[in-house]
């Protein structure tokens, strides 16, 4: 454990696809932060605009990972990682380019994890962008289905999650990762190559006796998850998809499987029969799609 005036060193993984100005925001924020020993990396998951010229020219310093193609958010922040691990951090800290930190975000995040040697994944209080005093997540849950649950999602701030505490799992838009435990957990499965790969990464962790933060004194920004029209058939294929992946490679058992399995095709039916729901035709076609390909064993990049 480092001294209290001597913060050990980190590495800041920023991953970026297309969207250099909230990278460049991202970053802004990042270096502006209150920590001594920083090491930032940007990886470029195959962008087609100009954003890995702009990072560049603005942020020379960093360390730019320019990939040649889209690996996902699992294989693009793994490509990351392990550049990290090359430079020999006692943490790493993943981070959204939609995001921004407090300046002292990253002092609590490091003090909580040396005062919790057993965490191996740990995250902060994390507010809407758009609505700065309103908690979009304080950690999260999963229920008996393994659906996620943001705690006070939506809520204004008013101390209700300010006590430092065990979760089932932080989500991968800003998590500090201890980098000692990756020798046992892993890295991201790319398998799911978007969606759930936070949640599995959490369960793998806890499986081996590490445990969650949720560290309400760091707080960071992230932007909203509005998607786009065109994009949600895309959403749904991977939600429904690694819903399933995700149980059958917890062995989580038939009946959980059968359930969420019967939930999805109940809601393909609803689109399929309601008049009010005609317009979900895409998103429906995509929902069946995900699941057809769950039980064809297609993991990775499985929509396009």
């Amino acid at each position: 454990m480092s001294s209290p005036d001597r913060l050990p060193p980190v590495c800041v993984v920023i991953l970026n696809w297309n969207n250099a100005a909230y990278t460049l925001r991202c970053l802004r924020s990042v270096t502006e932060a209150q920590y001594p020993d920083l090491t930032i990396i940007v990886v470029d998951n195959g962008s087609t605009d100009s954003s890995v010229a702009a990072i560049r020219e603005r942020y020379p310093q960093v360390h730019l990972l320019a990939l040649e193609r889209n690996l996902g958010y699992a294989g693009g922040n793994n490509a990351g990682i392990q550049h990290a691990l090359g430079l020999s951090p006692r943490y790493i800290f993943l981070l959204n380019n939609d995001v921004t930190i407090a300046p002292d975000a990253l002092r609590h995040l490091v003090t909580a994890a040396e005062q919790h040697p057993e965490a191996a994944f740990l995250g902060p209080k994390i507010y809407h962008l758009d609505h700065p005093d309103r908690i979009q997540s304080a950690g999260a849950t999963l229920d008996l289905l393994w659906r996620s649950h943001q705690r006070g999602l939506d809520e204004p701030d008013e101390g209700q999650f300010d006590k430092l505490e065990e979760v089932d799992y932080v989500i991968g838009a800003a998590v500090l990762i201890r980098a000692a435990a990756l020798s046992q957990v892993g890295l991201l499965d790319d398998r799911f190559f978007l969606y759930r790969e936070d949640v599995d990464w959490c369960l793998r962790a806890r499986r081996l006796g590490y445990k969650i933060l949720y560290v309400p004194q760091a707080r960071v920004w992230h932007r909203s998850h509005h998607v786009r029209a065109d994009e949600l058939p895309r959403t749904t294929y991977y939600m429904t998809r690694n819903s399933l992946m995700l149980i059958a490679k917890h062995r989580g058992g038939i009946a959980r499987l059968s359930a969420v399995l019967l939930r999805h095709l109940l809601t393909a039916l609803t689109w399929t029969l309601r008049p009010k729901w005609r317009g979900k035709k895409a998103e429906r076609d995509a929902l069946i799609r995900g699941i057809i390909d769950f039980f064809r064993g297609r993991t990775g990049q499985g929509y396009e």
